[in-house]
């Protein structure tokens, strides 16, 4: 989690994009899984973190990134 100068959290993350989960690896038989970073903002339901842009859940679309 990092905070931006604004003061807003965020959430640096790593995930694997459904679209394209693996790619090639030297030997054709094996796959690696190709996992993204993905920043989303956080906000604060009850005390607990969210993500904000998605309700809960990683984006899969381009966000807006910290001021």
């Amino acid at each position: 989690m990092v905070t931006d100068a604004a003061g807003q959290d965020w959430l640096a993350y790593h995930a694997i994009d459904a679209r394209q989960p693996t790619f090639d690896a030297i030997d054709d038989e094996q796959g690696f899984s190709r996992r993204v970073m993905l920043l989303d903002r956080l906000e604060y339901v009850g005390g607990w973190p969210r993500l904000v842009t998605t309700g809960g859940t990683p984006s899969s679309e381009l966000q807006p990134g910290p001021q």
